[in-house]
């Protein structure tokens, strides 16, 4: 981040609580009165699990600041949130930007979407966490059918036929080229049978490896799935990625599957190969299986490894101290970690989704949702979009006003850093101010009666 970018945001995040608006109780005849203090304003939402990780850090900061708030949020799927939100079962959602309320959901909010005050205060990415194969990812020395890959000069007495078929532990990143991910994502062969999309050692993804061959029980075995049975941006943003970098892939899996209603694409996944399951926490626990896959079975056909798509934050909960440290505890043991794989953006880098990626990636496209896919932004990350906390524009008491506002410009400034600290980008400057104007409106919007007054 530059200088310059660092001063404007700290200048947002200034003007987050001074000239901020804020609302009083007036009594006839007297001066303007704040309004009641409680011991905390107890704030409820639902949705993304961009914020899952360092939602206990937040709240712990809202705890104990000057106007307490009790933070209850629950990374749940984001279309259960909205619709939630507007059954008035909740007092927020965090959802993505790019992705409405639907009609059925406006129908329960007065006012339709004018109900409604949206903020941007998180960067969400997808990352792609790896279950490597059984024993970790091996290559072969080299291929016996293509000189090309023996060792120069070879060794003595060397034979083809038997040293190439040497194993060494593979050390580099894991890349998976978008065609293969997408084939990997949706479990989609491809028309050659010899040469499946989604196979390890598809040329490819050998290429992209810089290795002849890896070691998998078969040569066309490829990674189980594991992901979210709850509707959720995750499933959006991940066909939205195979559509747009593989629409062979796409409509190649379209014709394997007729009956599934891929278009126009949802929160949920048409047609799964693998597992699903609710929440994130669950989904990445299936990958615990020592290489045989989200199913578990170890026999030579199975045990091909695993991926799911999810915020990369949560390798903080698979790591030492994570929830789920004791279930990946021994993989850890046997030297075979879960990884996140490093993918092309539009300029042609190989890029993990790392703090520095994902803000190149929202700072070049703001909002627009998967900016650096199709944009030549280098060093971005391309899964990258932007989550909006939506609240009443109508109704809150002034308690729950006072605590919303205060939420938003929290979130969009100081706690921030809680984001980039597990690994999430940050907010670029024109959107926290757009956030900021959000929480001012909010403040407005829900001033209604002569009993009220703003101040600023």
């Amino acid at each position: 981040m530059s200088d310059r970018l660092r001063r404007a945001i700290r200048a947002l995040a200034a003007a987050a609580f001074v000239g901020a608006l804020s609302v009083v109780l007036t009594a006839p005849g007297s001066n303007a009165l704040p309004a009641a203090n409680q011991p905390f304003v107890v704030l409820n939402g639902e949705g993304s699990s961009s914020l899952d990780v360092q939602t206990v850090a937040l709240q712990n900061e809202l705890a104990s600041a000057k106007s307490w708030i009790n933070l209850k949020y629950i990374p749940i799927g984001t279309q259960l949130a909205r619709d939630d939100l507007a059954a008035k079962q909740d007092d927020f959602a965090i959802s993505a930007s790019g992705i409405p309320f639907s009609a059925d959901e406006l129908k329960q909010l007065p006012g339709g979407a004018s109900g409604l005050i949206s903020a941007p205060i998180q960067v969400a990415t997808l990352g792609t966490f790896v279950e490597q194969p059984q024993g970790g990812f091996q290559s072969f020395l080299c291929n016996p059918d293509d000189p090309s890959t023996y060792p120069n000069p070879p060794p003595p007495n060397f034979d083809p036929t038997v040293d190439c078929f040497n194993r060494t532990p593979y050390k580099g990143p894991i890349r998976i080229p978008s065609r293969n991910l997408a084939a990997m994502y949706l479990h989609y062969i491809g028309t050659n049978f010899s040469s499946p999309l989604l196979a390890w050692n598809n040329p490819d993804v050998l290429k992209a490896f810089g290795v002849s061959s890896l070691v998998t029980p078969s040569p066309l075995s490829g990674p189980a799935y594991s992901g979210r049975s709850d509707p959720d941006e995750i499933n959006f943003y991940l066909q939205t990625f195979v559509k747009t970098a593989a629409p062979d892939v796409w409509d190649g899996n379209k014709q394997v599957h007729p009956a599934v209603p891929w278009d126009p694409i949802t929160e949920r996944l048409g047609q799964v190969v693998g597992v699903v399951r609710q929440g994130v926490e669950q989904q990445l626990e299936q990958l615990a299986q020592f290489g045989c896959g989200v199913l578990g079975q170890c026999d030579a056909a199975a045990a091909d490894g695993g991926l799911a798509p999810a915020p990369p934050s949560e390798m903080k909960n698979l790591q030492p101290g994570g929830r789920s440290a004791l279930i990946f505890a021994p993989m850890r043991q046997a030297n075979q970690p879960i990884l996140l794989a490093e993918m092309q953006n539009a300029n042609g880098d190989w890029v993990a989704p790392t703090t520095d990626a994902i803000d190149k990636a929202v700072d070049a496209g703001g909002s627009n949702p998967l900016f650096a896919l199709t944009n030549k932004v280098p060093g971005a990350y391309p899964l990258v979009w932007v989550d909006n906390l939506y609240a009443p524009a109508h109704g809150l008491s002034i308690q729950k006003t006072e605590g919303m506002a205060m939420l938003i410009r929290y979130l969009a400034t100081t706690g921030q850093a809680r984001s980039t600290a597990v690994g999430e980008g940050r907010l670029p400057a024109q959107l926290v101010a757009q956030a900021l104007t959000a929480a001012d409106q909010l403040v407005r919007s829900n001033c209604v009666g002569g009993d009220r007054k703003i101040v600023s």
